[in-house]
This record gives C-alpha cells, sequence and structure tokens, in this order.
C-alpha cells in the first residue's frame, strides 16, 4: 500500500513543481518595466526639466487629480529621478514583488498593488499638497505583507533576513528624522500609510488575526485616502475666510497671497480675482491690478453687481 502512495505522491509533487515553473511574476515585470521607461526617458534631462515634464503632465498637481484625472495616485509611483532611487526601489520591487505575486496570484497582486498605489500616494498628497513620486508607498505595503507572514510562506523568509527587516525599519524611521530636520524631502506619509496597508491586509487574510481590528484599520486608511476627494472644497473655503479677513485688517500682501492660493484650486473665481485686483491696487501694483479686474470682468461680465448682492 505503501509502495502505491510513494509514486502517486511523487508524481503529484513533481506535476506541482511544473506548474509552479509556469507561473510568472507579469504584474511584476510589468511594473518593472515601466518604471525603468519612464526613468531613462528622464534621465537625459536636466532636474528642473524633469520636475517640469511631470508637471506639464500634471503628475505633481492636485488640481489634475480635482479635474478628474485620478489615474496620477497610480502612475506617480512608476516616477523616480535619481539613479539610487531607482535602483533601490526596482531592486525591491522586483525582489518582494515577484515572490509576493507568484505566493498570492497575479490578480490579487495587482488589486494590492493599485490599493497601496492609490492609499499611500492619497495620503501623500493629503499631507503634503502633492503626489509624490516612486514606488517607495508600494514597496513598503508588500514589506508590511510580507514581514509578519514570513513564516506562512518561506520564500518570504528566505529573503526577509532579520539583517533586511532592520534595513527597512531603519530606513523608514530615519527618513521621517532628515525630513524632520530639512535635510531632504521624502514622502514620509506614503511609507507609513503603505506599510499599515500592507500589514492590515496580512493580519485580515492571511494570519486572521483579530480581524475585526484589521478590517477597522482597512477602512480608516480607505476612508481617509479619500480625503483628497473633498479637500478642494474644504481648502478653498478656508482660504475665502483667510483672505477675506487678511483684505479687511488691510494686510494687503497676505490677502494677495491667499487670494493667488485659492486662484490656483479654483482659476475661474472671478471673486478672488478682483479682490486681488483691489489689493494689488493698494500696494500700487496698477498692471497686475488691471490684469486681475479684466480676469474678473472675464469669467464673470455682471462681477460687480454679484458683489452687491
Amino acid at each position: 500500500m505503501n509502495s502505491q502512495q510513494t509514486p502517486s505522491s511523487e508524481s503529484a509533487t513533481m506535476e506541482t513543481a511544473t506548474e509552479d515553473k509556469k507561473k510568472r511574476p507579469w504584474v511584476t515585470a510589468l511594473a518593472c518595466a515601466i518604471c525603468s521607461l519612464c526613468f531613462f526617458s528622464l534621465f537625459p534631462k536636466t532636474e528642473m526639466e524633469k520636475w517640469q515634464a511631470l508637471v506639464d503632465a500634471g503628475l505633481l498637481s492636485m488640481n489634475v487629480f480635482w479635474n478628474g484625472e485620478f489615474w496620477v495616485l497610480i502612475t506617480s509611483t512608476f516616477i523616480h529621478f535619481a539613479l539610487w532611487h531607482f535602483a533601490f526601489n526596482i531592486y525591491w520591487l522586483w525582489v518582494l514583488g515577484s515572490r509576493m505575486e507568484l505566493v498570492i496570484g497575479s490578480l490579487p497582486f495587482l488589486g494590492f498593488y493599485l490599493a497601496a498605489a492609490w492609499i499611500s500616494t492619497s495620503l501623500q498628497m493629503t499631507g503634503s499638497g502633492e503626489t509624490g513620486i516612486g514606488f517607495s508607498g508600494v514597496g513598503y505595503a508588500m514589506f508590511g505583507f510580507m514581514w509578519p507572514t514570513r513564516h506562512h510562506y518561506p520564500t518570504f523568509k528566505e529573503v526577509l533576513t532579520p539583517s533586511i527587516i532592520r534595513l527597512f525599519v531603519s530606513f523608514m524611521i530615519g527618513c521621517i528624522f532628515v525630513t524632520y530636520l530639512n535635510l531632504y524631502n521624502i514622502g514620509n506619509v506614503a511609507h507609513v500609510s503603505g506599510f499599515l496597508f500592507g500589514g492590515a491586509i496580512a493580519g485580515f487574510f492571511v494570519l486572521k488575526f483579530k480581524r475585526s481590528l484589521q478590517l477597522t484599520g482597512i477602512i480608516a486608511l480607505g476612508l481617509f485616502s479619500m480625503v483628497p476627494l473633498f479637500w478642494r472644497t474644504i481648502n478653498a473655503s478656508s482660504m475665502k475666510s483667510e483672505a477675506y479677513q487678511a483684505h479687511v485688517a488691510e494686510d494687503y500682501e497676505r490677502a494677495i497671497e491667499c487670494y493667488s492660493e485659492l486662484i490656483e484650486l479654483e482659476p475661474d473665481n472671478a471673486w478672488a480675482h478682483i479682490n486681488r485686483s483691489d489689493a494689488y491696487l493698494a500696494l500700487g501694483q496698477y498692471e497686475k491690478a488691471e490684469a486681475d479686474s479684466e480676469q474678473a470682468h472675464k469669467i464673470d461680465p455682471d462681477i460687480e453687481e454679484t458683489l452687491q448682492q
């Protein structure tokens, strides 16, 4: 009986091994290819030209996001400027991503990637006003998933050695201090939120540890990631109030700053243009005052009557 079972067991093992060899981490490979294409297309440009190219593409602007181009939360993860940033991220994208994709499957991995990109980039945008660039937020989401589940999946444990775990944790904490000391501006919100998202997904689906708590964390991150959808309205209302108060207090320079920020949020805000015109006029900047007045009347020919209502 044992002799009959042994060949069957070996055959099943060989079939499983063959199936595993047929699997390919195509999502990870595609992400690496896109990151590489973006990096090398930007590489010959100067630093200023790189930033201008991103601005022209709308990858850094919240206005583009508010205009419905939500894809910027995903595409910004493919952009890298510095060689070290690109090399570090694409290396770990392949090392972590390929293993994770082969374990959970390509489609679930794609869903994880998109969700992690949305959450980490959205929360980074909420904190800084820009999408930021780079794969780090998604990378930390993968690390957050793989670290607590490494004992369930041997392939995770192979790469996440104690020294590598210390590297990721130290880098995340170190980046916070570097940013706090104004030495370098880093997307720490993306790192931390990605890490928390990955950990919560691991806790809910794999470890099944305090699932209600993990689910609460996932929902909370999802809800917070929706803040940018409404931030424009909230921020615009705040700017209107601050601009008005500064204008009444005759702090014209501050009023102009607020009106300018409001116009950036709402380019067709005739009220902001006409009031900034008045503030410029008070400072003797007549050309700017005239330009704003013309723009206000172009937007709303009846602006004077509107203000009197």
